[in-house]
């Protein structure tokens, strides 16, 4: 997958969740939760000892099981939308929840895509390995973007 495949998927799903977690069994069982749920892009982020070595495990995985992801690691430094660049596509991080009203409000101020962590990837559910809701929760917000960026294709 090149650069401008990944950037079409985000264009497309209007979605980077990111999470970390220490367990890699915890991580590559989201990983998949994911993907059978409808994300094509994942941020892992490096917050702890073992991220790096988690990671490549996830990228093995993905590459083997989930062709069309798009797996990455890094941060999002400005969630600013358009202002002075009006051609500017934006993904957005921060005050972002899986709500459909806050999503429509950064999609309607202009966001390309939103960058949803926490909210997205519950930390307890994580813990306790509820993929189940995990997937769910996941489904729901991939479903609820696809609408409010595609409203006549969800008439």
């Amino acid at each position: 997958m090149d650069r401008l495949d990944v950037f079409n998927n985000i264009l497309r799903d209007g979605l980077v969740p990111c999470f970390y977690h220490v367990d890699e069994g915890t991580c590559l069982e989201a990983l998949r939760i994911g993907y059978e749920n409808g994300l094509r892009a994942l941020e892992f982020t490096n917050r702890g000892v073992g991220a790096y070595r988690i990671f490549s495990v996830m990228r093995h995985y993905s590459t083997q099981h989930c062709p069309d992801l798009a797996l990455g690691a890094g941060t999002i430094g400005d969630k600013a939308v358009h202002g002075p660049l009006p051609k500017t596509k934006f993904l957005v991080a921060g005050d972002v929840t899986t709500k459909r009203d806050n999503l429509e409000k950064w999609f309607t101020a202009g966001a390309t895509a939103v960058g949803l962590c926490s909210q997205l990837f519950k930390k307890d559910w994580l813990n306790t390995r509820s993929f189940l809701d995990l997937g769910g929760l996941i489904k729901e917000v991939v479903d609820t973007i696809h609408q409010i960026k595609n409203p006549a294709k969800h008439v």
